[in-house]
């Protein structure tokens, strides 16, 4: 036929079963590192849903587009006239204006707080992080439910102790109160 000799199908050659030889090993040696890389890339993919999920749990979207009208400081409190330290930012907003969750989780409180919080709900956003919305003029979730992160959850009032229609947004860490513009990714505006 003319074809060289190594190519002739069962003729043997040395050359032949070396390069066969060779080429398993090759392949074997492919499949061990596809093997490793899949499961590398199956780490990888774990880890990146973890950090997804924290990212959703933090609360670091402003619930309410505004302008802060109190701190997370000491202040003296509008009604007793005294200083004290203020656990929440104040984000005064017309009334009515649409409050979203600053993280996903589920609601652990929806109703009437106190005299000082009014309207309130409450957040168990996970990874140690919790939420309070108050001096609401609607609650629009029940407890036991799970918000997702900008989901609207109430809207903007002054109920309870309350100058003016504003949103007042705490938030805590391991039931430490924390300072909520530590954890924006967004300017408020």
């Amino acid at each position: 036929v003319g074809l060289p000799e190594q190519f002739i199908i069962g003729k043997e050659h040395p050359f032949s079963y070396a390069l066969i030889g060779r080429t398993e090993e090759n392949v074997n040696y492919l499949e061990r590192e596809a093997k490793i890389r899949e499961e590398g890339l199956g780490e990888i993919e774990k880890i990146l849903l973890q950090k997804k999920d924290l990212f959703a749990s933090t609360p670091n979207i402003f619930p309410v587009q505004g302008w802060i009208s109190s701190g997370f400081e000491q202040r003296i409190n509008p009604f007793t006239k005294k200083r004290d330290f203020h656990q929440a930012i104040d984000i005064v907003a017309p009334w009515g204006t649409e409050v979203k969750a600053a993280a996903q989780g589920e609601v652990i409180f929806a109703g009437w707080l106190s005299s000082s919080y009014g309207l309130a709900i409450k957040v168990r956003d996970g990874y140690g992080y919790s939420t309070v919305y108050g001096h609401l003029s609607r609650i629009l979730v029940k407890k036991g439910s799970w918000v997702s992160k900008g989901e609207v959850i109430g809207r903007v009032g002054s109920t309870g102790r309350s100058t003016g229609p504003h949103l007042h947004f705490e938030v805590w860490f391991k039931e430490k109160p924390t300072n909520p513009l530590n954890l924006m990714v967004e300017p408020l505006g």
